[in-house]
């Protein structure tokens, strides 16, 4: 059997697959073009995992073009490290990063890109700064297109909303989870995703994801209950969430307890083997 995570791969590699007699489980985490999935479909898998519902149906809607060679679909959620990611003495976390653990830590963990959203996390940081709030806006990542002027702009956005004391761009770091642990909130206002790790992350943390409804997040976010969507563009949602949030912490704590259960229940390593190799027993009892 092979696994493999690419439709890119898969393409490349399928003279040698048909040859070997294997069967095939091509895992898709993006949302690819109609173009690209109709390659795939000329000679499909044996098997196509989605990571979310989303990817599910767009497959399946693909597939209704050439449905004599439609392949089985599974949805198989991506899951998150429990072991790694976990709650912590947020206090003490904040402390060892050199936070002041009165103030509010807000992260973004992403590529420093457009997509990604960190132009409207910082004008909801400037929101919350004016209405006498003190946050702390950590963007952890950093820009992979060098001709861009996107890292650049955020810096003069930061300067011109006069927020430079509550920004700071961290860079790569290694040591997301101890981020996690300490942060209150995770923003993600993104206009495009798969069904990303990091919520799943930030929620195991034991923080209140503020996301855009966007691809596959509202499988794992259900607004006001494990976490809140609010559109991509939306500065000022974003801080009026926050800021009721941070006034109202037992209504961020029940949110943070919600989506913390929710992970342990459904999203764990464990369970994502088990879902896995329930398709792997299935297909190989399969005759081609």
């Amino acid at each position: 059997m092979l696994h493999l995570h690419s439709p890119f791969v898969y393409l490349a590699l399928r003279p040698a697959i048909r040859l070997s007699r294997a069967r095939t489980v091509l895992h898709m985490h993006l949302d690819y073009s109609d173009e690209l999935l109709l390659k795939v479909l000329e000679r499909p898998p044996h098997l196509i995992v989605a990571c979310g519902e989303f990817i599910r149906q767009r497959i399946a809607q693909v597939q209704k073009r050439k449905p004599e060679k439609a392949a089985p679909i599974a949805t198989i959620r991506n899951a998150v490290d429990t072991e790694k990611f976990h709650p912590g003495d947020r206090e003490s976390a904040k402390a060892r990063l050199g936070v002041d653990p009165q103030r509010p830590l807000l992260l973004v963990v992403a590529n420093l890109a457009a997509h990604k959203g960190q132009l409207t996390a910082i004008k909801s940081v400037a929101g919350l700064v004016a209405e006498g709030l003190r946050p702390c806006l950590w963007l952890v990542g950093e820009e992979r297109d060098s001709s861009s002027s996107y890292t650049a702009d955020l810096h003069s956005l930061v300067e011109r909303l006069g927020v430079s004391d509550h920004v700071r761009f961290t860079g790569f770091r290694e040591d997301v989870p101890e981020l996690l642990r300490a942060a209150d909130f995770l923003l993600l206002p993104s206009t495009a995703e798969g069904l990303p790790l990091v919520i799943l992350e930030a929620q195991a943390s034991d923080a209140v994801v503020l996301a855009a409804p966007t691809a596959g997040v509202p499988e794992v976010i259900t607004d006001g209950e494990t976490g809140f969507l609010i559109a991509a563009e939306d500065p000022q949602g974003y801080a009026s969430t926050l800021g009721r949030l941070i006034r109202r912490p037992g209504e961020a704590r029940a949110v943070a307890q919600s989506a913390l259960s929710q992970v342990r229940s459904g999203f764990t390593f464990e369970r994502y083997c088990e879902i896995l190799m329930a398709e792997y027993d299935k297909l190989m009892q399969t005759e081609d």
